[in-house]
C-alpha cells in the first residue's frame, strides 16, 4: 500500500512538473492568441466618401481620383463628416441610426459611437474633437416640455453630457474658438446664442428689430442655408452648413 501510494504521488508530481513546464514555455514565448494585424490603405492624399448604401466611408486616392478597395465601417447611414485638429479623428454622423461616431484616421476604424434620441438637423464639432453639438428639433431635454433641444455629446465618455432647450432649433454653427454656439429656428427672424462654457444660461435671443434671416426651403435645402447680416449685434454671420440629403454623399479630405 505504501509503495502504491508513493507511485501515485510520483506520477502526480511528474504530471504537475509537465504542466508547470508547459505554462512556463507559453509565458516565456508570449503565449496566447496573436494580435490581429491592422491593414490600412496608406494612401498619401486620402479622401473619405460617405456611402449610405454600404454603411461605410470609402477611401479615395485624391491624387489619382480613384476609389480604392479600402472601406471604413460606420454606423447605419453615414452622412456628414467633420475632421478635428491634428487630423487624428474624423467625426461621422450616422443619420439612419441617429448616432455620432468617431473614426480613428490612423487605423481607419470607427472607434466609438454616441447615440442621439432622435434625428439631428444640424451638427457642430469642437475643433479639438472633445465634443459635438446636435440640433434635434423633435426631442426635448430631460425635465423640459420644450420640443427642440441642443444636445452636447462628450467624446471622452461617448455620451450626452449636456442639453439646452430651444423650440424648433434646426441650424447651429460654432464660433472659431468654440466659445459661442449660434442657433437658428424655423420660421423666425430671431437668432440665439449659447455660451458653451455655461449651458445654464440657456439659449439667449439676439434681439434686433432690423434683423432679417432667410429661410430657404425646397431645393435650396440641399445647397445650404444662407444667413444674411442686417444690423445684428454679432460680429459676423457667414453661413450655416446643413446635413447632406439622405441620398447624397459627402466628400471630406482626411
Amino acid at each position: 500500500m505504501i509503495t502504491e501510494n508513493l507511485g501515485q504521488r510520483s506520477i502526480q508530481r511528474a504530471f504537475l512538473m509537465c504542466v508547470f513546464s508547459a505554462c512556463f514555455f507559453l509565458v516565456s514565448c508570449g503565449g496566447g492568441a496573436p494580435k490581429p494585424t491592422i491593414i490600412v490603405s496608406k494612401v498619401a492624399d486620402r479622401v473619405f466618401v460617405s456611402n449610405q448604401q454600404t454603411n461605410a466611408l470609402q477611401v479615395v486616392d485624391g491624387q489619382r481620383d480613384k476609389v480604392t478597395t479600402f472601406n471604413v465601417a460606420t454606423g447605419v447611414g453615414p452622412t456628414s463628416l467633420f475632421e478635428v485638429q491634428g487630423k487624428k479623428f474624423t467625426i461621422v454622423y450616422n443619420s439612419f441610426e441617429h448616432s455620432i461616431g468617431t473614426v480613428d484616421n490612423t487605423v481607419e476604424q470607427q472607434s466609438a459611437s454616441a447615440a442621439l434620441p432622435a434625428a439631428a438637423a444640424s451638427l457642430a464639432v469642437a475643433a479639438d474633437g472633445s465634443k459635438a453639438y446636435a440640433a434635434i428639433p423633435i426631442s426635448n431635454c430631460s425635465g423640459s416640455t420644450i420640443v427642440g433641444a441642443i444636445a452636447v455629446v462628450s467624446f471622452g465618455s461617448n455620451s450626452i453630457t449636456g442639453c439646452v432647450p430651444l423650440q424648433g432649433v434646426r441650424n447651429i454653427v460654432l464660433s472659431h474658438n468654440g466659445a459661442i454656439l449660434l442657433a437658428f429656428v424655423d420660421n423666425s427672424s430671431t437668432a440665439y446664442y449659447v455660451t458653451t462654457s455655461d449651458l445654464t444660461t440657456g439659449a439667449v435671443a439676439i434681439s434686433d428689430a432690423g434683423a432679417v434671416l432667410d429661410h430657404p426651403g425646397g431645393d435650396e435645402k440641399a445647397a445650404g442655408a444662407g444667413i444674411h447680416r442686417s444690423h445684428m449685434s454679432m460680429e459676423q454671420i457667414v453661413g450655416i452648413d446643413r446635413l447632406a440629403p439622405d441620398l447624397g454623399i459627402e466628400v471630406h479630405a482626411a
